[in-house]
């Protein structure tokens, strides 16, 4: 995935999900979290499609030389070329949210090894603490 752009990042009215186009196939992300590293931008994106090998997404933010309708950059996503950085970028973004993954993965393999759940039968829901 060298030097690769996503472009036409699409952020969609009052929800986090980013449609990219990357090689003419549009695909959904759920936007996570905004990461500074070294006077630099990153986005942390999950996947939206149910996988359940679905990992979090790490892209720099690239500003453009154009505008929105609010006088704000447009933005591409580019790929992680230093593998240093990108594994940087994931153990800060492990440390912010330590809490809530330990918790929800524990309480979810407690469902799935003791109650006999399987993986598929559980949704994790979250709520926007902004609006609350």
């Amino acid at each position: 995935m060298d030097e690769e752009q996503l472009n036409d990042a699409e952020l969609e009215d009052d929800s986090n999900i980013i449609t990219l186009e990357a090689e003419g196939e549009a695909v959904e992300f759920e936007y996570i979290d905004t990461l500074d590293y070294e006077g630099e931008e990153y986005v942390v994106l999950l996947p939206v499609e149910e996988d359940e090998e679905a990992e979090v997404v790490i892209l720099k933010v690239h500003k453009l030389d154009t505008f929105d309708e609010d006088g704000e950059p447009d933005e591409e996503y580019v790929s992680v070329d230093s593998e240093e950085v990108l594994n940087t970028l994931f153990d800060m973004f492990k440390e912010q949210y330590a809490d809530e993954f330990d918790f929800v993965c524990c309480r979810i393999c407690e469902l799935v090894l003791d109650k006999g759940y399987r993986y598929g039968d559980i949704a994790v829901v979250t709520r926007d603490d902004e609006h609350c």
